[in-house]
């Protein structure tokens, strides 16, 4: 296959090379990768701008560090350049020596001692709808609790 897709291009940056037809380790030109993770980064770049924009406008809140976790962050590359597309938005980003164990960590601790993670809504979150309806049975009392204007309840 990867003489066949070698064959049918012009552009010798983009050719890929095969290091070990034993392991069969495959070589992708920068070029080939900076157009693929180029087109990643732009698109996680705009779903971060329209979560800070709903974050600002619907509750308030400036969002200014972001931590990267999860097994597409250990990729230097992406990662990079979600940094220099939002720099000005957001002023400090933190990754892990290794943000792929981060969420398997956390899991582990979860289940090993539960009682580590009061909750697991971080207090300030960048994902949508993850702000459970006010329950007094199993919400603490010293938890957090907001209006929902829109639907009229009292949330977590």
């Amino acid at each position: 296959m990867v003489y066949k897709y070698n064959d049918t291009l012009n552009d010798n940056e983009l050719k890929l090379e095969v290091k070990s037809k034993k392991k069969w380790i495959i070589l992708f030109p920068y070029k080939i990768l900076d157009i693929y993770i180029g087109e990643q980064s732009k698109s996680i770049c705009e779903e971060i701008k329209n979560i800070l924009k709903k974050a600002k406008e619907q509750i308030n809140i400036d969002i200014n560090k972001v931590i990267f976790v999860g097994g597409y962050s250990s990729n230097d590359l992406l990662t990079s350049k979600i940094t220099l597309e939002l720099n000005e938005n957001i002023p400090f980003f933190l990754k892990p020596s290794n943000p792929y164990l981060s969420i398997l960590e956390g899991a582990v601790l979860f289940g090993i001692n539960p009682n580590i993670i009061e909750t697991r809504i971080a207090k300030h979150t960048i994902g949508m709808g993850t702000r459970s309806i006010w329950n007094d049975e199993i919400h603490s009392e010293k938890g957090t609790k907001i209006f929902d204007e829109d639907s009229k309840v009292w949330r977590c």
